[in-house]
């Protein structure tokens, strides 16, 4: 076999496995190209926000709920990125910790829901992320069970 025709038959076949990923990526909405939210640098973590009722005992577990810099990075070393927020697919929780972070020569506002869905925003720009890796339970008030969308 010539040199023309391996590169014809090993395009073909990288074709023919390309486009399922990408139809797959484009059905549930998840990015599949390389992110920088697999290595932000983390600015500013504050402490965590509760919104519900008082006295209810997310309350509680909100208020002790923390995250470092370090586990920060690791959720969204871990998360996957959507083109719209998941918010299907993961639980939502009265309970959220923000911060800032730089990434791709910007500074991003983070917030991360105790249920695993996140978001970076700078101005306009918004990117969505979700976390349903086994390493993300210990990081949430309420990790994913794997549900699915309606």
């Amino acid at each position: 076999m010539n040199l023309r025709n391996h590169c014809r038959l090993h395009s073909a076949a990288a074709a023919a496995l390309l486009i399922p990923t990408l139809l797959a990526a484009a059905c549930t909405g998840r990015l599949t190209e390389p992110s920088a939210a697999h290595s932000p640098h983390i600015l500013e973590v504050a402490a965590p926000e509760y919104h519900g009722a008082a006295g209810h005992p997310l309350e509680a577990a909100c208020r002790d709920w923390q995250l470092s810099s370090s586990q920060v990075q690791a959720f969204f070393r871990l998360s996957e990125s959507y083109q719209d927020s998941p918010y299907n697919r993961f639980y939502q929780v009265g309970c959220g910790i923000s911060g800032r972070l730089q990434a791709e020569g910007r500074h991003w506002h983070f917030a991360i829901n105790g249920g695993g869905i996140a978001t970076w925003q700078d101005g306009d720009t918004v990117r969505h992320f979700g976390c349903s890796a086994r390493e993300c339970e210990a990081l949430l008030l309420l990790p994913t069970d794997g549900m699915e969308p309606d």
